[in-house]
């Protein structure tokens, strides 16, 4: 299985925060904001906590917006913005729904 790791992205204007899938090689210093089309820079993650911190929206484990009620009867827990985006609400649940999906993180 090849792995692709998922940077966080922060928006310079809005503060939204965003998941991207990129290979290891990439030097991608920015993207555009999926929110406000504005620059969005790479972030450090913070490391592995059970503190709350803000509501994160992952993009790398959404869905169509078509599929929500199926992904929340097949990962109980799971919930969904409007768009797809799987909301997150600190590192421990966003591990719990990575260990859902049969998804790894590397370090």
């Amino acid at each position: 299985m090849i792995s692709i790791p998922i940077y966080e992205y922060q928006c310079v204007s809005c503060k939204q925060i965003t998941e991207k899938f990129e290979s290891f090689r990439s030097n991608s210093k920015g993207t555009k904001c999926e929110k406000c089309g504005q620059l969005a820079k790479r972030i450090i993650s913070l490391p592995s906590t059970n503190c709350k911190d803000s509501i994160r929206y992952s993009v790398s484990m959404g869905i169509d917006p078509s599929q929500i009620k199926e992904a929340e009867r097949i990962y109980p827990g799971s919930r969904y913005t409007p768009d797809g985006r799987l909301i997150i609400h600190h590192r421990k649940e966003k591990l719990e729904r990575m260990k859902q999906r049969n998804y790894e993180e590397y370090n």
